[in-house]
């Protein structure tokens, strides 16, 4: 779990960047950090 939970940090890290540069991307930030937060706190995303 620990590594999923570290994978959507990071994911939500590198997407904010790329936000900030007006890249376009699939993901959202928002979407990673919301990922992020469902795991880190003990609850699985839908």
């Amino acid at each position: 779990m620990q590594q999923e939970i570290n994978h959507w940090y990071r994911r939500y890290e590198e997407l904010k960047l790329q936000e900030a540069t007006d890249k376009q991307m699939r993901l959202s930030a928002q979407v990673a950090k919301e990922r992020y937060e469902l795991l880190a706190a003990g609850r699985a995303p839908h």
